[in-house]
């Protein structure tokens, strides 16, 4: 089962920078995805979604010789996702 030469080389390679954290994806199941009505969109469409989310955690990392890094962790308890992406005067007049 070990890797060869040639298979190590293919783990080294960089792989692209992601465009945004990982931490601010979110990933819908299907049961999740039923519960909101939404239709499936196509991938590289946007949506607009509302969420209300608690506050589970808040720590502090303390490093010698460097800034304390602080994380919050939130749990999204309520969620609702535009079925369909609506213009400004849509949204601004209910046209």
């Amino acid at each position: 089962m070990r890797l060869s030469e040639l298979e190590k080389k293919d783990f080294s390679l960089p792989s692209p920078a992601p465009k945004y954290p990982h931490g601010l994806r979110i990933t819908l199941s299907p049961e999740e995805v039923e519960k909101l009505g939404m239709k499936i969109p196509e991938v590289g469409s946007e949506i607009k979604f509302e969420a209300i989310a608690k506050v589970v955690e808040v720590s502090t990392d303390e490093m010698k010789g460097d800034e304390d890094k602080k994380r919050v962790s939130l749990q999204i308890m309520e969620m609702e996702c535009d079925k369909e992406k609506k213009s400004d005067s849509e949204v601004m007049y209910g046209a």
